[in-house]
């Protein structure tokens, strides 16, 4: 079985090295022709879409989706304390309360990481396909 595992490795590394060799030179284009294929204007104009780049687009969904969600991680919160409120000292409905309350907590933390991250990551994507 390692015998097999060692071949099959051993001939994985040597297409992937002979693969580099293979490889062709690549010409510079503009992000126009990179995203359209060159019909850029042309596109536009047959589908009637904005002239938006389309990693702006995704990154405006992605801030509306992330948006979204930490809403309703404030709702949650929201919604947990005025169950606390009206639990009238009852230790169960108090406990849960509670632990709805931090399940929120932990949801904006989620949502504030995730949108540092997305919003880091489209950054430098889109910076690193900018054309000079």
């Amino acid at each position: 079985m390692k015998g097999k595992i060692a071949l099959n490795l051993t001939i994985f590394l040597f297409m992937l090295f002979s693969m580099s060799f293979l490889a062709g030179s690549v010409n510079a284009q503009g992000v126009d022709e990179m995203v359209w294929g060159g019909y850029y204007e042309e596109f536009q104009l047959s589908t009637g879409l904005s002239p938006k780049d389309p990693r702006e687009m995704i990154t405006g969904l992605i801030r509306i989706a992330l948006g979204f969600l930490g809403i309703l991680a404030v709702t949650i919160i929201m919604f947990a304390g005025f169950k606390l409120m009206v639990s009238g000292g009852n230790e169960d409905n108090m406990a849960k309360a509670k632990a709805m309350m931090a399940n929120g907590a932990v949801g904006i933390i989620i949502v504030l990481i995730s949108f540092s991250l997305a919003n880091f990551v489209i950054n430098s994507i889109i910076n690193a396909t900018q054309t000079i």
